[in-house]
């Protein structure tokens, strides 16, 4: 019978293959281990980040807050003028300037009147901003030659109907907060005070 012999070279090649996987391993496991950097760490102009992020935390918060008011009215009051207190959400001058209206229902007239004043002063905004901001745009193509108009371009329109999205957003939540039996002061427009809320 004839012995198998190693090849010394291969054998050696095998050991350096071997050894290279492993230390290859060994690094990768060094790199997950490592602690990750801190982007902040290198802080050159020394600003205090966390101070600015808990400030602006602070200021968003009082505008945002808002206040349940929902104890102090009884639940018959809520129960016989939920549908009363709707109306402020869709036109407000009518439960506002109704002087039989329950508590409840003037809660939610005086914030309704605060938010149409807000409507009101967006749409007369709208008005003025579309009718002197014109810029000449492509509006048809006909027989190959381009139509040119003047229109309302888009950098004026979109924050425009962003501010109108988040009125309608505004009024929802109102007309939420009447049917759920909740007097809820809305985000924003309850700061403005226009008109007092009366409890």
């Amino acid at each position: 019978m004839e012995e198998n012999k190693n090849n010394p070279i291969e054998d050696h090649h095998s050991q350096l293959t071997f050894c290279n996987v492993k230390q290859t391993r060994l690094n990768e496991q060094e790199e997950n281990t490592k602690a990750p950097v801190n982007p902040l760490e290198n802080n050159p102009l020394n600003i205090d980040f966390n101070k600015i992020a808990t400030n602006a935390k602070t200021k968003l918060d009082t505008v945002v807050k808002t206040t349940d008011s929902t104890n102090q009215f009884t639940k018959e009051d809520i129960e016989a003028n939920r549908i009363k207190a709707l109306l402020s959400y869709v036109f407000a001058p009518i439960p506002y300037l109704d002087k039989n209206s329950s508590p409840f229902t003037k809660y939610h007239a005086c914030q309704g009147m605060n938010l149409f004043i807000v409507v009101v002063g967006y749409f007369l905004l709208r008005i003025i901003l579309t009718t002197l901001i014109k810029e000449q745009q492509i509006c048809a193509i006909a027989s190959g030659n381009e139509i040119f108009c003047r229109m309302t371009p888009s950098w004026v329109l979109i924050p425009l109907n962003i501010i109108g999205l988040l009125l309608t957003a505004l009024a929802v939540v109102g007309v939420c907060n009447v049917l759920l039996g909740k007097a809820v002061a809305l985000p924003l427009v309850s700061k403005l005070n226009l008109f007092k809320i009366e409890s």
